[in-house]
């Protein structure tokens, strides 16, 4: 059940599924990490919505790679967003959307991709509580430092996360990470 896995076997999962290499990831206490991205990943919120209050814009998707699994029954996607009015990157993030969970339409719109997931679900009124697993920090490497449009050698902080609905469905399973504060 994905509630009772480690955080680890959810990196690995995602990154794998995405046929990414995993970065040497460092597992922090919350009060470890420093104090801008403390209050940007610690909380039971959505991502989106706590990136576009702490930026005060927008925030934009990338599609950066994606895949639908069957055997999983999930999409799994790469993204990055941006600020609406700078293109400023303010955070990648590798998720899994059970797409049964979710009606054809909406689904359909999270393969598109035109819209952070977590304005769509605001879209639609899906109400879910995020529920933080772990927290950790990397630092990117070339490759993945050029994929997202970042400097090599970026130091990233992030959560493993679960969104779950008000009527204990899971949502998505995600890794964001943030490479500014």
């Amino acid at each position: 059940m994905p509630g009772d896995r480690n955080a680890y076997g959810i990196i690995s999962e995602l990154w794998d599924a995405l046929g990414l290499r995993v970065p040497a990831i460092v597992f922090l206490d919350p009060d470890d990490l420093p104090p801008a991205y403390h209050s940007l990943l610690v909380h039971r919120r959505g991502m989106t919505e706590t990136l576009e209050r702490h930026w005060r814009d927008t925030v934009c998707v990338e599609l950066l790679s994606d895949d639908i699994s069957l055997k999983h029954r999930s999409l799994f996607r790469f993204v990055a967003l941006h600020t609406g009015s700078s293109g400023k990157p303010v955070e990648i993030a590798l998720i899994r959307i059970p797409l049964e969970t979710f009606p054809p339409p909406l689904r359909r719109l999270f393969i598109e991709a035109k819209r952070p997931f977590g304005a769509l679900l605001a879209e639609a009124g899906i109400r879910f509580e995020a529920r933080p697993q772990a927290y950790f920090t990397f630092v990117a490497d070339g490759t993945l430092a050029k994929t997202c449009g970042l400097g090599e050698g970026t130091c990233l902080y992030g959560r493993i996360n679960q969104l779950w609905c008000d009527d204990g469905s899971l949502l998505c399973e995600t890794v964001e990470a943030v490479p500014q504060a």
